[in-house]
């Protein structure tokens, strides 16, 4: 796999040519817009640190000082 980033038409013109490169137009849309809708439903690296951080402070009652947000950051994808 290449360190490139493929755009999300290319990523559904490759994803259809090594399943069935006989779908159509619509298919590529439906694999466009289903990739938009999952993205749309995922949070953000900077979201995804702060509900740690709200959790930390009401479940826990200690806030995330450095040593955390070091542990977050080797830790994500």
């Amino acid at each position: 796999m290449s360190n490139k980033q493929e755009t999300l038409e290319q990523a559904a013109e490759n994803y259809i040519q090594s399943k069935n490169p006989q779908w159509t137009p619509y298919h590529r849309q439906s694999f466009t817009d289903g990739a938009k809708w999952q993205a749309a439903k995922m949070y953000s690296e900077e979201e995804a640190y702060d509900l740690l951080v709200r959790y930390s402070k009401e479940c826990c009652g200690a806030p995330w000082f450095e040593v955390d947000e070091v542990w977050f950051n080797i830790n994500k994808k």
